[in-house]
């Protein structure tokens, strides 16, 4: 599986996922996750939808107005249909382990009461975990570059990718371009 594809991907065939570490009393148990029905599928469009109408009320130190225009930008996406299952909005959310773990919960909630919303989320960082380990290998040998592509991809496991990288290489090819326009 490619990385840019979303972690769902894992999910379109039949997947176990054990419980938290954690978790004393369920860490041993197993999970079976599968792919979505319509009704989760659904519900996850509802809750993407909810996400992105509510960080715009959230966005209190802005003026008003770009609040509203905030909102109107976000209806228009529903509109058009991106937080639709499939959409872009859900391949985003998808792929990161907040939202892949919210389509896992409403998988398992029904029979397995202990698997609200935060136990979910844990499992799921626990499984991108093994992932990353398996990809990086021994810790002191992973190239930096593997770790900060990664931060990118996974910035809920890694963090956010480091700033001084990212702006030291704008500011050298700023400085690269302009030397060269002088000769």
């Amino acid at each position: 599986m490619a990385l840019s594809t979303p972690m769902t991907g894992l999910l379109n065939t039949p997947q176990e996922f054990k419980g938290p570490a954690d978790s004393p009393e369920f860490k041993d148990k197993v999970y079976l996750v599968r792919k979505s029905n319509q009704t989760e599928q659904a519900l996850f469009v509802s809750w993407l939808e909810k996400r992105a109408k509510d960080a715009c009320g959230r966005s209190t130190d802005l003026p008003e107005e770009v609040q509203d225009k905030m909102l109107a930008g976000v209806m228009h996406d529903i509109i058009a249909g991106d937080y639709e299952w499939g959409g872009p909005q859900y391949l985003e959310a998808a792929r990161k382990p907040h939202g892949l773990a919210y389509l896992i919960h409403l998988q398992l909630r029904e029979k397995n009461p202990e698997c609200d919303f935060d136990f979910c989320k844990r499992m799921v960082l626990e499984r991108f975990g093994e992932i990353a380990r398996f990809i990086l290998g021994a810790e002191s040998q992973a190239d930096p570059k593997v770790k900060e592509a990664l931060a990118v991809i996974f910035p809920d496991l890694f963090g956010s990718p480091s700033v001084s990288s990212t702006s030291n290489s704008r500011t050298n090819r700023t400085a690269r371009r302009r030397k060269k326009s002088r000769s």
